[in-house]
């Protein structure tokens, strides 16, 4: 039946975004938290 597919996993291509997206949203965390750190220590 078509619409068994749509319960299907994610595509790889869907799931490599994710990761990359999830990836990026750490660094840029990582990144505020360092700049904030920064303006604390200056004070």
């Amino acid at each position: 039946m078509a619409g068994e597919k749509r319960s299907a996993p994610p595509s790889p291509q869907l799931d490599v975004y994710t990761h990359v997206a999830q990836d990026t949203q750490r660094e840029a965390i990582s990144h505020m938290d360092r700049l904030l750190k920064r303006r604390l220590d200056r004070d």
